[in-house]
């Protein structure tokens, strides 16, 4: 388990894939820094195949490039904030950012396409297309100094292998 006290940088930025949307570092908008990040595990797609009873092994289509499914990935955080604002810098912050916004009225037809940008720096990795499957917060401790809540988030990679970089239009900066 990493030390609460190691809370001096984060080394995952995410950004909405909405146009003109900034680049947000999580420890600086709410206080979270990434804990572990595991590599992703890549499955390719299942190839096209035909069992034949009476032959050993497979007759199988081999294309000269094998695509890979999109994957799950869960990362571990660590959120230290003030005392008694976890819910609200957590629940109604961090992760109703994650959600998105709901449309307002049916007109369909003007709702953005949703989900996330993310790249982490310690790996040097950047994927697209990426949403939040699920959040399961560990433990919620009050002391003196505020609140430490460990918690665990799976993504969702829908686009499994295109790496990106993340360009913030206010700063026009890369990163």
């Amino acid at each position: 388990m990493a030390e609460l006290t190691d809370l001096d940088r984060s080394s995952l930025l995410i950004q909405k894939m909405v146009t003109g949307s900034p680049v947000v570092n999580l420890y600086k908008q709410w206080g979270i820094v990434c804990s572990k990040m595991p590599l992703p595990k890549y499955d390719a797609k299942d190839l096209p195949s035909h069992d034949f009873s009476g032959v050993n092994g497979e007759d199988a289509y081999i294309p000269s490039f094998i695509p890979i499914k999109p994957y799950d990935l869960q990362i571990e955080f660590i959120y230290k904030g003030d005392l008694d604002f976890c819910y609200t810098n957590i629940y109604k912050g961090f992760i109703k950012y994650l959600q998105g916004n709901a449309p307002i009225n049916d007109d369909y037809d003007s709702i953005t396409e949703g989900g996330f940008k993310i790249y982490d720096r310690q790996n040097m990795i950047g994927r697209q297309k990426v949403y939040m499957k699920n959040f399961d917060p560990e433990d919620l401790i009050h002391l003196t100094d505020g609140d430490h809540l460990l918690f665990k988030l799976t993504f969702h990679f829908t686009d499994p292998i295109t790496d990106i970089l993340l360009t913030d239009p206010n700063s026009k900066v890369t990163l």
